[in-house]
Parts: C-alpha cells; structure tokens; sequence
C-alpha cells in the first residue's frame, strides 16, 4: 500500500522524498500561477479547496509531447499506427481516445 520509489541505486531515503514534495509544492505553484489549481486554502502549500480535473491539462500535455517528437503538422500524427493497450486501474479510456484523437488504430 502507497507509493514505493525505487531507482537502480535502491530505494529512495526520507531527505529524497522531502526534495519530491518540495519540487512537487513548486509545480502547483506554477499551476496556479498558469490558472490550473484554484486558490490555495492556506499558506503552507498548495493546498486545493476545490475539486481541479487535472485530466485535460494532462492530455494536452501529452498530445503537445507527441506533435512534438514525431515533428509534423498534421493533426493526426499517429495515423496508420496500431497500438495496443494494456493500461491498469481503469486508464484505458482515457489513453485509447487519446491515441485515437491522434489518428492511431487502438
């Protein structure tokens, strides 16, 4: 049960999941900042008081990585592609019309 963080070297210590929540604090900072997370319900942190779908961020996120790495102007870059998958915990919606708003056969 919860997250368990390994990297070839091992397990991660405590100091290394402080540096995460801190890198982590940053980036909802920025969310906020870029309109994304609503304001915060205290001064610590972050702290959302309100239910934010981080869903269309992501998948905008995702497609913008994908026009990018395969370097074209179409608006389906993955056409003629067949993809397979095999997605856990009910994500497979999400990424099949992902993929296929991009053009691929999922």
């Amino acid at each position: 049960n919860g997250l368990k963080f390994f990297t070839k070297y091992g397990g991660l210590e405590k100091s290394d999941v402080d540096e995460l929540i801190e890198l982590a604090k940053e980036e909802a900072y920025h969310w906020y900042d870029m309109g994304i997370v609503p304001p915060s319900s205290g001064n610590a942190g972050v702290l959302c008081s309100e239910l934010v779908d981080f869903m269309p961020h992501y998948k905008n996120t995702l497609k913008n990585a994908i026009f990018r790495e395969v370097g074209t102007a179409s608006s389906t870059p993955l056409a003629g592609l067949k993809i397979v998958v095999n997605p856990g915990n009910g994500a497979g919606f999400f990424f099949n019309e992902l993929l296929r708003d991009l053009g691929a056969d999922v």
